[in-house]
């Protein structure tokens, strides 16, 4: 199976030259995408990175978090992916803002 890398930007690679896209890298009809960021708040930019994901042909399968903020997110992504967040805020000793779903 061919692995590989991609990069999603909040607008189009401004440091890269040449670069117009906000999906960089080699993403074929039918590949399997985790989507990882470092913090997920109300899910609305991993959203929009899963639509960008899919406009080019790939499959999101989980989206992976470093920290969930607990203000959200999973309430929006866990019933159509496997939702990863390797911690809480809660299991750094911070209570959420606002918590808008179970953790």
């Amino acid at each position: 199976m061919k692995r590989g890398a991609v990069v999603l930007a909040d607008s189009p690679f401004q440091d890269v030259p040449g670069s117009k896209q906000r999906v960089e890298g080699a993403i074929q009809p039918g590949s399997r995408v985790a989507i990882l960021d470092d913090v997920f708040t109300q899910g609305n930019s991993v959203l929009q990175a899963i639509r960008e994901v899919e406009l080019v042909g790939g499959k999101v399968v989980a989206a992976i978090c470093i920290v969930d903020r607990l203000e959200g997110a999973r309430d929006k992504l866990a019933d159509h992916y496997y939702y990863l967040p390797i911690f809480t805020i809660r299991d750094l000793g911070i209570e959420p803002a606002a918590e808008t779903g179970t953790s």
